[in-house]
């Protein structure tokens, strides 16, 4: 059964707003973070998901998201209380997940994990290393993908000691008002001419770099 965080499981101080206008301020006064990231002056936390889903519809490639998570983070400034970045952890389809780990019911996937253009440096990592920390330990394997249509190879799983395992199967892209989308529609595959119907535009097909972690829990 997926467990789907409310309101009421973030403690009070925890429910920060993602604003742009908030960060225009800031940049416009010179008070954005430059540089490194220091350690002492951030921190990951439980997050609302329609907060993530905010940032993730505004700077994800994608500019889409899934209805439900199990689990979202989010990396803010302490003392600004901005929201930075997002991880967005929600199961992978029983397929998926049976080719992924010999226990499907304890995968997770990485679905989405975005950073506004502002994030300093080392943003991604640190936010991956301390959401993964806080997820549930019936949690045990956790997989994610690195999209080649945007350039990505994965460099924050390597660097972050996930498990290389190879690439997926090519499929076809289409976008759509800068939205992208591929043929599946839950348990439905549509056809080629069902997504041009629809009024999608085919960029090509593409591959993905498919990258595992193990967490020692029990």
């Amino acid at each position: 059964m997926i467990t789907i965080i409310n309101k009421e499981d973030i403690p009070e101080p925890r429910k920060s707003k993602y604003s742009e206008i908030y960060l225009e301020i800031l940049k416009e006064k010179n008070m954005l973070p430059v540089g490194p990231l220091h350690k002492e002056s951030w921190e990951v936390r439980p997050i609302d998901p329609s907060l993530g889903r905010t940032l993730i519809v505004q700077h994800h490639y994608t500019r889409s998201v899934s209805k439900l998570c199990v689990a979202c983070f989010g990396l803010f400034h302490k003392e600004f209380d901005v929201l930075f970045g997002v991880t967005w952890w929600l199961p992978p389809t029983r397929r998926a997940a049976e080719a992924t780990y010999e226990e499907p019911n304890r995968v997770l996937s990485l679905s989405r994990m975005v950073l506004i253009p502002s994030a300093p440096k080392n943003s991604a990592s640190f936010m991956l290393s301390k959401s993964i920390k806080m997820l549930d330990t019936r949690w045990k394997c956790l997989v994610t993908y690195a999209d080649t249509w945007q350039g990505h190879t994965g460099e924050v799983y390597k660097s972050s000691g996930w498990t290389y395992v190879g690439k997926t199967t090519p499929t076809w892209i289409y976008t759509k008002n800068g939205i992208s989308q591929t043929r599946k529609r839950g348990k439905v595959n549509l056809t080629h001419q069902n997504m041009l119907d629809l009024g999608f535009t085919p960029v090509g097909k593409f591959y993905k770099h498919k990258y595992v972690k193990l967490r020692k829990v029990h």
